[in-house]
């Protein structure tokens, strides 16, 4: 096999090899080769860096059978790997079988998994695993490997991780493959001084993975800083676009989730699935800008300051056919309440209503509040303030109306108040 058309493979080795051959077989053995600067990724990534690596071991060619066996130790400040493997090839079939068994640094393990993501993956602690595994996939095709790979149950684990201001304690995870399906047993955890609970499936033999929970996963607890508020507000944002302009500095968030499918591919972002609840309470926010949405709505409500206390009401939504949706979330400014419903589209698009309270004498006629069209998208959402002049009058004269039931109108005044609202 080769390492596939998308991996990137570098270095500067100084090897001493011997190769002997009898008939088809060629061996080779080294006992002292180096490779230093090696990196590993695939093409457009963060690769995978050591500054050297040390291997040693035979290797059987049959060049006429096409088929290998390795049998090696290679070795690093960071991993230590010995590796027992064979490849044979038939019928336009290549199947990979073999051992290895691991000990690792998990920094090593943070720096792989960073050329995955967008930011950095720290991890701390040192681990060991064995690793038993096959994979019948098209011999023209090694990108077909992993869509096949067959493992046993092994462990891997840390002492520390930190995620864009995520910080996790302690872990060890079961993980097996099943014929490209990923398995990752339930674990629970401590994060920024509360708990996570996961387990969770990927399936690898798609044209891209697709990551799913077999079981309700949660959050509680999450304490919020400024660092975690800042790095996660994007993704807040498309559940309410008021956070797109806010930061938190305190405060804690629990979340659950029913159903949660999301596919890798960014292509089909509007095939990913969830069902969850997010809640947060003692949140204390500043705003980005006084001009933003959160901004607009405290001058709403009457409300100043560089900063307020909220609380998001547990608030149950659905991400489905590239919108997210929900029928009610409450924000309480203070205790004041801000209620939102709607859709926001993955493509940042708005089509929401918001519920804005009033005061006075007049908010016993109206029930407390005028709904307010939000349109336009998460980084320029657009509050039609110009209805409130007309949802006030609307409500105005059905609050007149609702209060009919004491006798309080003529029947001439009940009749024009009827046909305004017409």
């Amino acid at each position: 096999g080769s390492l596939g058309e998308d991996k990137v493979l570098r270095g500067i080795a100084e090897a001493q090899v011997d190769i002997t051959s009898q008939k088809d077989t060629y061996k080779i053995s080294t006992q002292n080769t180096k490779i230093r600067n090696i990196e590993y990724g695939s093409a457009g990534q963060k690769p995978f860096k050591q500054s050297e690596v040390s291997l040693a071991g035979d290797a059987l060619l049959n060049t006429t059978e096409k088929q290998y066996a390795v049998k090696a130790r290679m070795f690093s400040d960071a991993i230590e790997v010995d590796l027992d493997l064979a490849n044979v090839s038939k019928d336009g079939q290549s199947l990979l079988k073999g051992k290895a068994d691991l000990e690792y640094d998990a920094a090593a393990v943070g720096d792989i998994v960073s050329g995955y993501l967008s930011q950095d993956v720290k991890l701390e602690g040192k681990r060991t695993t064995s690793v038993e595994f096959a994979s019948r996939y098209p011999a023209d095709d090694p990108n077909k490997l992993l869509a096949n790979l067959s493992t046993n149950k092994c462990t891997f684990g840390f002492d520390k991780a930190d995620y864009r201001g995520l910080s996790l304690g302690p872990a060890d995870v079961n993980a097996q493959f099943d014929k490209g399906l990923l398995t990752i047993d339930p674990f629970t955890t401590s994060a920024n001084g509360g708990q996570i609970f996961l387990a969770a499936n990927a399936d690898f033999t798609g044209s891209s993975p697709v990551i799913s929970i077999p079981q309700a996963v949660s959050v509680k607890n999450l304490q919020i800083d400024e660092k975690l508020s800042y790095e996660f507000r994007g993704i807040l944002a498309y559940l309410n676009p008021m956070f797109n302009d806010v930061i938190g500095l305190g405060g804690r968030l629990n979340f659950s989730a029913e159903k949660l499918l999301i596919p890798l591919d960014s292509k089909r972002r509007n095939d990913m699935q969830i069902l969850a609840t997010l809640g947060m309470d003692n949140l204390t926010i500043k705003p980005t800008e006084s001009s933003g949405l959160f901004g607009t709505l405290l001058s709403l409500i009457g409300l100043g300051g560089d900063r307020a206390l909220a609380t998001v009401r547990p608030t149950k939504f659905v991400v489905k056919d590239g919108f997210v949706r929900y029928d009610n979330m409450q924000i309480d400014i203070g205790s004041t309440p801000i209620n939102f419903k709607g859709t926001v589209g993955l493509d940042k698009r708005l089509d929401m209503q918001v519920s804005v309270p009033i005061g006075g004498r007049l908010a016993e006629t109206l029930g407390g509040a005028v709904s307010l069209p939000l349109t336009g998208t998460i980084d320029n959402p657009v509050l039609d303030k110009s209805k409130l002049g007309e949802n006030l009058l609307q409500n105005t004269l059905k609050g007149l109306l609702d209060k009919d039931g004491k006798g309080l109108l003529d029947k001439e005044t009940k009749d024009l108040l009827d046909g305004l609202l017409k």
